[in-house]
């Protein structure tokens, strides 16, 4: 199955990618902050991939339930044809930062600083290529002095 439609940066793509980079910045100061749980800094790396994730989606226009189970989103993405920058067991270790290490203690460690920060500028890169529209797609501006006009 190809893509549903030509990838646009809609305003909710936009909006999902700004959330994101939000997300990016809270992971880099709460990584590097002696005090903050790395629990903490995980959850902000898992936010940062998700919504990274559903930015590529609704760019091209692929409707999806919501969720936070990152290994989900990796499918869709990968019955759509579209390339994704990180294997399912890295994405599967995130997948307890969003939910389970917030509300639960666990005996499983979140992934390492340099894991995690090479995993949300991955998806950063990616997704803001994914988002970007190709300039061949573009349309282009019409000419207002059309050849219907006789010279004078």
């Amino acid at each position: 199955m190809m893509p549903p439609g030509k990838k646009r940066r809609t305003q909710e793509a936009n909006s999902l990618l700004d959330l994101a980079e939000q997300d990016r910045t809270a992971f880099h100061i709460l990584k590097d902050a002696p005090n903050a749980s790395l629990a903490s800094a995980c959850f902000h790396a898992q936010q940062c991939i998700e919504k990274t994730m559903k930015a590529v989606l609704v760019s091209f226009q692929i409707i999806f339930r919501p969720t936070h189970d990152l290994l989900k989103l990796a499918d869709i993405l990968t019955q759509n044809q579209l390339p994704w920058p990180l294997p399912a067991p890295e994405l599967q270790q995130l997948n307890p930062c969003a939910v389970t290490w917030r509300y639960h203690s666990t005996d499983t460690p979140p992934p390492s600083r340099q894991v995690m920060t090479a995993m949300v500028e991955a998806t950063m890169q990616w997704a803001n290529a994914m988002t970007t529209p190709d300039p061949s797609d573009a349309t282009p501006p019409s000419d207002s002095r059309s050849a219907d006009k006789t010279p004078g």
